[in-house]
């Protein structure tokens, strides 16, 4: 059946015509008991609809498959401590060489644990403890970035939108820069926390941070920017002239049709960096320091910042 070369021609036949009368099919499961397993790596990631997760979850499997490994793969659904536990249990209890992580809200203990038990490795956000290996983007620099581009425009008073550390670790690092930054320019600024406010609370809150003289709004991603701009809109405000604002990922479909202007994070090398790293932790011995490998991004400038 294998068309092995040590079996004789009529021994052959005899076996096709005997397949051929009973109506036999080879069973897959029972073929895949004798092969060798593909080395595979676990992959715990945030939902694949948010469009910087989906890029990035696309990035891992190409570079993975490229070094001849498979992704046994757990999305996210809850945000919930237990479900993100049971997400790493069933993955670490899979046959995998090796386990990587891209949910911003899993808490430090939780990588620890499993680290413990698998060569594991954080992606995308920053892994404040220095003890486990990640590669990420550099939000320090891309928060400043961005406060840096507003204050040359000429903006004095900032609002920000707030982000939870046990939610989205690396969006709450960039806005913790956001903040320094403003403060080390002399920039007055606050932060609201604006993710769980319905679309009127929203409108609400733009009219009240236009009304207490507030001239610039830094986003803390592109959907919540382009958020701010139909409540802008339903509102009859113009964006930058009565307001400015800004976001953060830069991969979204139409970023350069809407005029945004944010970072545009560089997916592609964390994905295909993060990819290369956790199959060298697989496959050679551990490495003398800990892997902590940041990349930059660029400031994409587009219309819906302007001078105040």
């Amino acid at each position: 059946m294998q068309n092995d070369a040590r079996v004789a021609e009529d021994t052959r036949a005899k076996v096709r015509q005997a397949i051929e009368e009973l109506g036999y099919v080879p069973a897959l499961s029972a073929q895949l008991m004798r092969a060798e397993p593909a080395p595979t790596i676990g992959l715990f990631v945030s939902s694949v609809d948010i469009p910087i997760f989906g890029q990035l979850n696309r990035y891992l499997h190409e570079e993975l498959n490229a070094l001849g490994y498979h992704v046994l793969q757990e999305t996210i659904v809850s945000s919930t401590r237990s479900e993100q536990e049971s997400a790493m249990e069933n993955l670490v209890r899979m046959p995998i060489k090796g386990m990587l992580v891209s949910v911003g809200g899993v808490e430090n203990d939780l990588h620890q644990k499993y680290a413990a038990r698998v060569p594991l490795l954080v992606v995308g956000r920053p892994e404040p403890s220095g003890t486990l290996h990640s590669v990420g983007y550099d939000e320090d620099y891309h928060g400043e970035t961005l406060v840096d581009h507003l204050a040359k425009l000429g903006h004095r008073k900032i609002m920000m939108q707030d982000a939870r550390m046990n939610r989205t670790m690396g969006t709450w690092t960039r806005v913790q820069a956001q903040k320094r930054r403003a403060a080390a320019l002399g920039i007055e600024f606050d932060a609201t926390y604006t993710s769980l406010m319905s679309e009127r609370e929203l409108e609400q809150w733009l009219l009240k941070t236009l009304d207490d003289g507030y001239t610039a709004i830094m986003a803390v991603f592109d959907r919540r920017l382009v958020q701010l701009l139909q409540a802008a809109k339903r509102l009859g405000i113009r964006v930058p002239e009565d307001i400015s604002m800004t976001g953060s990922d830069g991969v979204m479909d139409g970023v350069d049709l809407l005029g945004l202007t944010t970072v545009r994070k560089p997916v592609e090398l964390v994905g295909r960096g993060a990819a290369r790293r956790i199959v060298e932790l697989v496959e050679g011995p551990e490495p003398a320091a800990v892997i902590n490998e940041r990349y930059r991004g660029e400031l994409i400038i587009g219309t819906t910042a302007g001078r105040p």
